[in-house]
Protein backbone atom coordinates (compact mmCIF):
# COMPACT_ATOMS: atom_id res chain seq x y z
CA UNK A 1 0.00 0.00 0.00
CA UNK A 2 2.71 2.41 0.82
CA UNK A 3 5.00 1.97 -2.25
CA UNK A 4 2.32 2.40 -4.70
CA UNK A 5 0.93 5.64 -2.70
CA UNK A 6 4.83 7.10 -3.00
CA UNK A 7 4.81 5.79 -6.65
CA UNK A 8 1.78 7.47 -7.61
CA UNK A 9 3.16 10.91 -5.29
CA UNK A 10 6.79 10.73 -7.50
CA UNK A 11 4.76 10.53 -10.94
CA UNK A 12 2.03 13.34 -10.15
CA UNK A 13 4.51 15.73 -8.63
CA UNK A 14 6.58 15.02 -11.50
CA UNK A 15 4.29 16.25 -14.27
CA UNK A 16 3.14 19.21 -12.30
CA UNK A 17 -0.75 19.57 -11.82
CA UNK A 18 -3.19 21.86 -9.49
CA UNK A 19 -3.02 18.93 -6.44
CA UNK A 20 0.87 19.06 -6.30
CA UNK A 21 1.62 20.74 -3.44
CA UNK A 22 -1.43 18.88 -1.30
CA UNK A 23 0.55 15.70 -2.75
CA UNK A 24 3.83 16.81 -1.16
CA UNK A 25 2.26 18.13 2.35
CA UNK A 26 0.39 14.66 2.39
CA UNK A 27 3.39 12.93 1.93
CA UNK A 28 5.65 15.10 4.30
CA UNK A 29 2.67 13.91 6.62
CA UNK A 30 3.28 10.53 6.38
CA UNK A 31 6.96 10.77 7.03
CA UNK A 32 6.15 12.61 10.35
CA UNK A 33 3.90 14.88 11.82
CA UNK A 34 5.18 18.28 13.43
CA UNK A 35 5.51 18.29 17.06
CA UNK A 36 2.83 21.08 17.72
CA UNK A 37 0.42 19.52 15.32
CA UNK A 38 0.43 15.98 16.80
CA UNK A 39 -3.14 16.12 17.63
CA UNK A 40 -3.83 17.14 14.19
CA UNK A 41 -5.68 14.97 11.60
CA UNK A 42 -5.93 14.93 7.74
CA UNK A 43 -8.07 13.30 5.71
CA UNK A 44 -7.31 13.60 1.86
CA UNK A 45 -9.63 13.09 -1.16
CA UNK A 46 -9.42 9.70 -2.33
CA UNK A 47 -9.83 10.87 -5.99
CA UNK A 48 -6.30 12.69 -5.28
CA UNK A 49 -4.72 8.86 -4.57
CA UNK A 50 -6.52 6.89 -7.66
CA UNK A 51 -6.95 9.17 -10.36
CA UNK A 52 -3.44 10.35 -11.06
CA UNK A 53 -4.04 11.56 -14.39
CA UNK A 54 -7.52 11.91 -15.36
CA UNK A 55 -8.01 15.17 -13.04
CA UNK A 56 -4.44 16.31 -12.98
CA UNK A 57 -5.37 19.77 -14.50
CA UNK A 58 -9.37 19.75 -13.50
CA UNK A 59 -9.50 18.88 -9.85
CA UNK A 60 -9.93 21.49 -6.90
CA UNK A 61 -7.57 20.00 -4.22
CA UNK A 62 -9.13 19.52 -1.02
CA UNK A 63 -7.97 18.35 2.55
CA UNK A 64 -10.15 17.48 5.80
CA UNK A 65 -8.25 18.68 9.06
CA UNK A 66 -8.99 17.86 12.23
CA UNK A 67 -8.21 21.10 14.21
CA UNK A 68 -7.73 19.93 18.11
CA UNK A 69 -9.31 22.95 20.63
CA UNK A 70 -6.46 24.10 22.63
CA UNK A 71 -5.45 22.85 25.44
CA UNK A 72 -6.14 24.17 28.47
CA UNK A 73 -8.99 26.38 27.20
CA UNK A 74 -12.93 25.77 27.30
CA UNK A 75 -12.54 23.81 23.77
CA UNK A 76 -9.96 20.76 24.75
CA UNK A 77 -11.33 17.56 23.86
CA UNK A 78 -12.92 18.75 21.05
CA UNK A 79 -11.65 18.04 17.54
CA UNK A 80 -13.05 20.40 14.79
CA UNK A 81 -13.82 19.90 10.83
CA UNK A 82 -12.49 22.31 8.89
CA UNK A 83 -12.56 22.19 5.46
CA UNK A 84 -9.63 23.54 3.03
CA UNK A 85 -10.83 24.25 -0.62
CA UNK A 86 -8.12 25.58 -2.74
CA UNK A 87 -10.61 26.94 -5.48
CA UNK A 88 -8.17 29.72 -6.88
CA UNK A 89 -5.21 27.26 -7.04
CA UNK A 90 -2.14 26.88 -5.11
CA UNK A 91 -0.96 30.52 -5.39
CA UNK A 92 -4.24 31.59 -3.72
CA UNK A 93 -5.33 30.94 -0.05
CA UNK A 94 -7.60 27.90 0.38
CA UNK A 95 -11.39 28.54 1.69
CA UNK A 96 -11.47 27.00 5.09
CA UNK A 97 -15.00 26.06 6.75
CA UNK A 98 -16.10 24.90 9.90
CA UNK A 99 -19.44 23.78 10.00
CA UNK A 100 -22.37 26.10 9.11
CA UNK A 101 -23.45 28.18 12.28
CA UNK A 102 -20.19 27.48 14.64
CA UNK A 103 -19.56 29.73 17.48
CA UNK A 104 -16.62 31.65 16.61
CA UNK A 105 -16.40 34.87 16.27
CA UNK A 106 -14.09 34.22 13.76
CA UNK A 107 -16.00 32.22 11.57
CA UNK A 108 -19.14 33.54 9.50
CA UNK A 109 -22.54 32.07 9.96
CA UNK A 110 -21.32 30.16 6.80
CA UNK A 111 -18.32 28.46 8.78
CA UNK A 112 -16.09 29.85 6.22
CA UNK A 113 -13.07 31.38 8.93
CA UNK A 114 -12.07 34.84 8.61
CA UNK A 115 -8.13 34.73 9.48
CA UNK A 116 -5.68 37.53 8.08
CA UNK A 117 -3.31 34.94 6.62
CA UNK A 118 -6.10 33.74 4.43
CA UNK A 119 -7.00 36.90 2.90
CA UNK A 120 -5.24 37.88 -0.08
CA UNK A 121 -5.46 41.79 0.89
CA UNK A 122 -3.73 41.64 4.15
CA UNK A 123 -1.80 39.09 5.33
CA UNK A 124 -1.63 36.41 3.10
CA UNK A 125 2.01 34.99 1.08
CA UNK A 126 2.29 32.24 -1.42
CA UNK A 127 5.09 30.72 1.12
CA UNK A 128 2.94 30.35 3.62
CA UNK A 129 2.63 26.55 4.76
CA UNK A 130 -0.30 24.29 5.21
CA UNK A 131 0.47 23.28 8.70
CA UNK A 132 1.27 27.25 9.61
CA UNK A 133 -2.62 27.79 8.55
CA UNK A 134 -3.48 24.85 10.34
CA UNK A 135 -2.16 26.23 13.30
CA UNK A 136 -3.07 29.53 12.66
CA UNK A 137 -6.60 28.25 12.81
CA UNK A 138 -6.60 26.49 15.81
CA UNK A 139 -4.80 29.56 17.99
CA UNK A 140 -8.25 31.60 16.87
CA UNK A 141 -9.95 29.42 19.51
CA UNK A 142 -7.11 30.38 21.81
CA UNK A 143 -7.06 33.89 21.23
CA UNK A 144 -10.03 34.98 18.66
CA UNK A 145 -9.44 38.65 17.09
CA UNK A 146 -11.98 40.45 18.64
CA UNK A 147 -10.72 43.78 16.04
CA UNK A 148 -12.51 41.66 13.28
CA UNK A 149 -15.42 39.22 14.08
CA UNK A 150 -17.15 37.37 11.49
CA UNK A 151 -20.52 37.02 13.17
CA UNK A 152 -22.34 39.00 15.79
CA UNK A 153 -23.75 36.12 17.73
CA UNK A 154 -20.29 34.43 19.00
CA UNK A 155 -18.53 38.23 19.08
CA UNK A 156 -21.74 39.40 21.45
CA UNK A 157 -21.42 36.53 23.92
CA UNK A 158 -17.76 36.66 24.12
CA UNK A 159 -17.30 40.49 24.66
CA UNK A 160 -20.69 40.45 27.21
CA UNK A 161 -20.90 36.92 29.02
CA UNK A 162 -17.87 35.27 28.67
CA UNK A 163 -18.47 32.61 30.78
CA UNK A 164 -21.34 31.71 28.71
CA UNK A 165 -18.90 32.00 25.75
CA UNK A 166 -17.06 29.07 27.28
CA UNK A 167 -19.85 26.88 28.44
CA UNK A 168 -20.73 26.97 24.91
CA UNK A 169 -17.20 26.17 23.77
CA UNK A 170 -17.04 23.29 26.23
CA UNK A 171 -20.88 22.09 24.99
CA UNK A 172 -19.11 21.71 21.79
CA UNK A 173 -16.27 20.18 22.57
CA UNK A 174 -18.45 17.16 23.61
CA UNK A 175 -20.20 17.04 20.45
CA UNK A 176 -17.10 17.49 18.25
CA UNK A 177 -15.23 14.49 20.31
CA UNK A 178 -12.65 12.29 18.40
CA UNK A 179 -14.41 9.19 18.39
CA UNK A 180 -17.43 11.39 16.97
CA UNK A 181 -14.89 13.10 14.49
CA UNK A 182 -16.37 10.99 11.20
CA UNK A 183 -20.04 11.65 12.19
CA UNK A 184 -19.54 15.22 12.70
CA UNK A 185 -17.69 15.70 9.47
CA UNK A 186 -19.65 14.07 7.71
CA UNK A 187 -22.76 15.48 8.50
CA UNK A 188 -21.35 18.53 8.26
CA UNK A 189 -19.68 18.60 4.84
CA UNK A 190 -21.03 18.32 1.56
CA UNK A 191 -19.18 14.61 1.12
CA UNK A 192 -18.85 11.46 2.74
CA UNK A 193 -15.44 12.29 3.90
CA UNK A 194 -14.42 9.99 6.34
CA UNK A 195 -16.24 6.69 5.24
CA UNK A 196 -16.27 6.71 1.25
CA UNK A 197 -14.44 10.14 -0.21
CA UNK A 198 -11.56 10.53 1.82
CA UNK A 199 -8.30 8.50 3.47
CA UNK A 200 -6.67 9.05 6.72
CA UNK A 201 -3.14 10.43 5.61
CA UNK A 202 -2.34 8.98 9.46
CA UNK A 203 -3.03 5.36 8.30
CA UNK A 204 0.35 5.90 6.92
CA UNK A 205 2.57 6.81 9.21
CA UNK A 206 5.86 6.12 8.93
CA UNK A 207 6.87 7.01 12.09
CA UNK A 208 4.42 5.77 14.81
CA UNK A 209 5.26 7.53 18.50
CA UNK A 210 4.14 9.05 21.59
CA UNK A 211 2.58 12.37 21.79
CA UNK A 212 5.37 14.70 22.17
CA UNK A 213 5.66 16.55 25.65
CA UNK A 214 4.78 20.03 25.44
CA UNK A 215 7.05 22.76 25.99
CA UNK A 216 6.72 24.76 29.56
CA UNK A 217 5.50 27.86 29.33
CA UNK A 218 7.55 30.53 31.05
CA UNK A 219 6.28 32.02 34.04
CA UNK A 220 3.74 34.93 34.02
CA UNK A 221 3.45 34.07 30.41
CA UNK A 222 0.73 36.50 28.46
CA UNK A 223 -1.58 35.90 25.48
CA UNK A 224 -0.33 38.40 22.55
CA UNK A 225 -4.02 39.38 21.53
CA UNK A 226 -5.81 40.29 25.10
CA UNK A 227 -2.41 40.86 26.92
CA UNK A 228 -4.00 38.34 29.83
CA UNK A 229 -2.37 35.97 31.75
CA UNK A 230 -2.63 32.26 29.21
CA UNK A 231 -0.88 28.71 29.85
CA UNK A 232 -3.19 27.10 26.66
CA UNK A 233 -1.20 25.11 24.65
CA UNK A 234 -0.92 27.36 21.61
CA UNK A 235 1.00 30.19 24.20
CA UNK A 236 3.15 26.66 24.46
CA UNK A 237 3.96 25.62 21.47
CA UNK A 238 4.57 29.01 20.23
CA UNK A 239 6.81 31.37 22.60
CA UNK A 240 9.10 27.43 22.95
CA UNK A 241 9.94 28.19 19.20
CA UNK A 242 9.63 31.43 18.31
CA UNK A 243 7.83 34.97 18.65
CA UNK A 244 4.24 36.25 17.88
CA UNK A 245 4.86 38.09 14.77
CA UNK A 246 3.70 42.02 14.36
CA UNK A 247 0.10 40.88 12.77
CA UNK A 248 0.02 38.40 16.00
CA UNK A 249 -0.38 35.40 13.57
CA UNK A 250 1.95 32.57 15.02
CA UNK A 251 5.21 31.99 12.08
CA UNK A 252 7.22 29.31 13.69
CA UNK A 253 7.40 25.68 12.18
CA UNK A 254 10.18 26.85 9.43
CA UNK A 255 11.08 30.02 10.45
CA UNK A 256 8.74 32.65 8.27
CA UNK A 257 9.04 35.80 10.03
CA UNK A 258 6.53 38.79 9.88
Amino acid sequence: KHEDLEKKYHEKVALGGNSSFVIKFCRDWMIRKPDPLFDFVVYREAMQLDNAYSHLNKDIPKLLIGIPGPKRTAWEGGLYPVVFDWKGGPKKPPLCKLPGGFHLPNGYPSGTISLSTLNEEEGWRPEFSIPELMFDIQQLFAHPNLNSPAQSVAYRCYMSNKVEYDRIATELAHKFTPERFAESANSHTSTQWVRTQGVLVEDSLQEPKEAPAEPPLAEGNKDPVHKKPCSCSCCAWGTATGPWDRRLQMRFLWGIGG
